[in-house]
């Protein structure tokens, strides 16, 4: 029994990886690096042209880990690249969040909530309209400016996705200038235990990626050995997804 149940999670973990999207290439490029901590996470991440102007661009975290957390997390992906909820204008970061908030009550869901970062790029005016549900900010480096380190965290202040039927949300938008890059993560990408014994916190993160982002030809699993590298424990506590949009 101990054999069929690990080959059932072997192949719901490999249905899970296969929801995810593949690399993208041309004047837009997307990579991402998807590791669990154990067979199944609650993490996802996706990004699809939603007509032949704007690129929608998202990753989110169902709390907890395993089975009961992978299955809310795939359904909600599903929602998003099957542009699923209904009177929903899939362009306005906002009302997606509104529209998943009424779809993935915790109520319904096994008391189930999830963070996530939702936007949409305009590649016609070069901007990026975003909203972000209890979730850690995005990342926009932009290789070209004169500060190594200088780089812009998108964020805005909502509540987690599921937690109150009457949340209110809310979107912001920045320019994006020619060759910058986009790093959207989870939380286990940095809440990390550190072998001096403390926890990294998010400003080392972004200074982090801000000096990452302006290498060339730097795969993302160069980003996870580095994670790795600072823990004090071989496994990693979280599920670890880091995305990469490249203008």
């Amino acid at each position: 029994s101990q054999e069929q149940l690990a080959q059932e999670l072997a192949e719901a973990s490999a249905y899970v990886r296969s929801l995810l999207p593949a690399p993208m290439k041309g004047e837009i490029s997307a990579d991402w690096c998807f590791h669990p901590c154990s067979a199944l996470g609650g993490d996802s991440l996706g990004y699809h042209w939603i007509d032949d102007r704007h690129l929608a661009i998202y990753l989110l975290d169902v709390c907890g880990h395993g089975v009961g957390s992978a299955l809310p997390s795939s359904s909600a992906v599903d929602v998003l690249r099957s542009a699923a909820l209904e009177n929903t204008e899939f362009r306005d970061p906002a009302a997606v969040l509104t529209g998943l908030n009424a779809a993935f009550l915790m109520d319904r869901h096994d008391q189930k909530f999830f963070t996530i970062w939702y936007g949409v790029y305009d590649k016609h005016e070069r901007t990026l309209t975003y909203a972000i549900g209890g979730h850690p900010p995005g990342v926009l480096v932009d290789p070209k400016s004169h500060a190594a380190g200088e780089s812009s965290l998108l964020a805005t202040d909502n509540l987690f996705v599921g937690l109150d039927p009457g949340t209110v949300f809310e979107s912001a938008r920045c320019e994006v200038p020619p060759g910058s890059r986009l790093f959207v993560f989870s939380d286990g990408v940095y809440e990390l235990p550190l072998r001096e014994g403390r926890m990294m916190a998010l400003g080392e993160l972004v200074s982090y990626l801000s000096t990452f982002g302006r290498r060339n030809g730097q795969p993302l699993e160069v980003a996870l050995d580095h994670a790795r590298s600072l823990c004090d424990t071989d496994a990693l506590p979280d599920d670890y997804s880091l995305m990469r949009i490249s203008f």
